[in-house]
């Protein structure tokens, strides 16, 4: 039984990266978008990416704020306003199912000129290395609703 679920896990994620083939340069042109000032993305393996999700699903929440807004600039800044110096993992939309998270070094700028429609992308999470703290943004472009939700974690 244990070998099934080994075997099952090695056919989905070679599903996965196949998958990850296909829409890897659509990523690619994300990422650019969103971090104009950085040419050089490393991206975790499937396997790793889980573990760090798994990982941080399995935490207890220490402080949670959640905030919503009508401009991505305000979206922005409220992220910005909670990143730590430190290097962070992006989980970018459903991407990095197929294609890995994405590390990212202390000190990155995410762009004010994003445009979620133009790239079509609806999501931008942000995990700390040390899985201290999770940064997320979701953008929704429902009618009467605030298209921009925050979502700051910190954990023990």
């Amino acid at each position: 039984m244990q070998r099934e679920k080994i075997d099952s896990y090695k056919r989905e994620l070679l599903y996965r990266k196949a998958h990850g083939k296909v829409i890897f340069d659509k990523l690619k042109e994300k990422l650019s978008l969103l971090f104009p000032d950085e040419d050089d993305f490393t991206f975790l393996s499937l396997k790793e990416t889980d573990e760090i999700v798994f990982h941080v699903n399995e935490k207890n929440i220490l402080i949670e704020d959640e905030r919503a807004f009508f401009s991505y600039f305000e979206s922005i800044r409220y992220l910005n306003g909670n990143l730590r110096l430190c290097d962070y993992y992006l989980l970018l939309d459903e991407d990095w199912k197929y294609c890995g998270a994405v590390v990212l070094k202390s000190g990155f700028k995410i762009s004010e000129n994003f445009d979620f429609d133009e790239v079509t992308s609806d999501e931008i999470r942000l995990i700390s290395c040390d899985l201290k703290e999770k940064i997320s943004l979701d953008y929704s472009n429902s009618i009467g609703n605030e298209p921009f939700e925050c979502r700051f974690i910190r954990y023990d």
